[in-house]
């Protein structure tokens, strides 16, 4: 949790270093050292090794779920500046470009309603702030994990944060393989048993899983290569109300269980009192009244029981400030003369603004209606908004793919 300190690593590295110096000067000529100076020498070895078990106890052999060097940055981006509108544009579709303009992966839970119209005014605000307002339409909330932002049902948040945080610091996690080199992703249309299953031979192949979920097809996504095995899981598994659990060392998928979501964490006094600071800690409390609090002798600091939404709000000041430069959402527009048979435009739209209408080709009585448009940086959903005010044929888009309803 707190880089400055020794690891359980570093000390077993020390000791070892320790003992060879030992050795060396156990070997050496007494006449080198005078008999003062040896016991100096041995007292100072005796007691770095003895104070090892305590330095060991102290310390938390794992880190804070929140503060990993993969999470921080999900953070760090959020604090970004996101003065940006659109307007009735579909959910899905904005999380894209949100995701595309901040190069933040964002998981949408399959039980969210993605292709509900969303309508944003520009204000003075931050990503979290904007997207906070966004999903709120659709009763949603954010967890920002490692490598990746989830939007999940905001019933549902505080037992996926919790099925998440129990995960990342459980042994068995540990066993789990990074993705390495190569991001884990599938292409459109893949199903999502698949995927899953990949997963599993990828990053838990020890471990015998079994995944009973409902048939399920999923469009295209990719991870970071910094997402851990714990957060992919998290975001393949929640939506079906599942995820990896550590049963005595072992990892097991088991149901996730609107169970008590609290979880404990001790900080440091350092932490609360330099680092979070005494006004932020009391605001805090105040803010999370339901937190169970208790003062710690060892290690010396403040046991925290919270949910993880709340620890995470706690350690907000301890995110190092990034500075950053809005970015701009690309929404192409497309200008000059569109006209012709309707199969003839969205053929010619599918090429242009590389989409996948689907089906086709279409009804006899559909293809040969005529449609003539003239565009002026007209962004996609208004071509197919006027393609059907001209037509009456309904389209139904999900990112790249948009459907011809009959």
């Amino acid at each position: 949790m707190n880089s400055s300190r020794l690891t359980l690593l570093t000390l077993n590295s020390l000791r070892n270093q320790l003992i060879r110096q030992e050795y060396k000067l156990a070997k050496a000529d007494c006449s080198h050292l005078t008999l003062n100076r040896s016991v100096t020498l041995a007292l100072f070895a005796w007691l770095v090794l003895s104070s090892m078990p305590m330095q060991a106890f102290s310390q938390n052999e794992s880190s804070h779920p929140c503060l990993s060097a993969s999470a921080i940055p999900i953070q760090q981006v959020l604090q970004a500046p996101c003065e940006q509108s659109f307007e009735s544009q579909s959910l899905e579709l904005m999380l894209d470009n949100i995701g595309a303009a901040y190069s933040v992966p964002i998981w949408c839970d399959r039980r969210i309603a993605r292709d509900t119209a969303i309508s944003m005014d520009r204000r003075d605000e931050t990503l979290e702030s904007f997207l906070s307002r966004a999903i709120d339409k659709v009763d949603a909330v954010l967890i920002p994990i490692d490598g990746v932002i989830m939007v999940v049902p905001s019933a549902k948040r505080d037992e996926i944060d919790a099925n998440y945080w129990r995960l990342s610091v459980s042994p068995a996690a540990k066993k789990m393989r990074p993705t390495g080199a190569k991001p884990f992703g599938w292409s459109d249309g893949s199903v999502a048993l698949n995927i899953i299953q990949d997963f599993s031979v990828r990053c838990a192949p020890d471990a015998n899983l079994e995944f009973k979920i409902e048939h399920d097809i999923w469009r295209k996504f990719e991870f970071r290569k910094t997402s851990s095995p714990a957060s992919i899981s998290v975001c393949l598994l929640s939506g079906f109300d599942l995820g990896l659990a550590d049963q005595k060392g072992v990892l097991v998928v088991a149901p996730i269980e609107p169970v008590d979501s609290s979880v404990v964490w001790t900080y440091s006094n350092e932490e609360i009192e330099k680092k979070i600071g005494p006004m932020a800690w009391k605001e805090w409390r105040a803010q999370w009244p339901s937190a169970s609090i208790s003062k710690s002798a060892k290690p010396a600091g403040w046991r925290v029981t919270a949910t993880v939404a709340g620890h995470r709000d706690l350690i907000r000041p301890l995110i190092p400030k990034k500075k950053w430069e809005q970015p701009k959402l690309e929404q192409k527009g497309f200008t000059g003369p569109m006209e012709g048979e309707l199969e003839y435009v969205i053929r010619s739209l599918a090429v242009n603004a590389k989409l996948e209408f689907f089906p086709l080709p279409l009804p006899a009585d559909q293809k040969s209606i005529q449609v003539k448009l003239i565009l002026k940086n007209t962004p996609i959903d208004e071509i197919l908004k006027e393609i059907t005010k001209q037509s009456g044929v309904q389209f139904k888009r999900q990112g790249n793919r948009v459907e011809v309803l009959p």
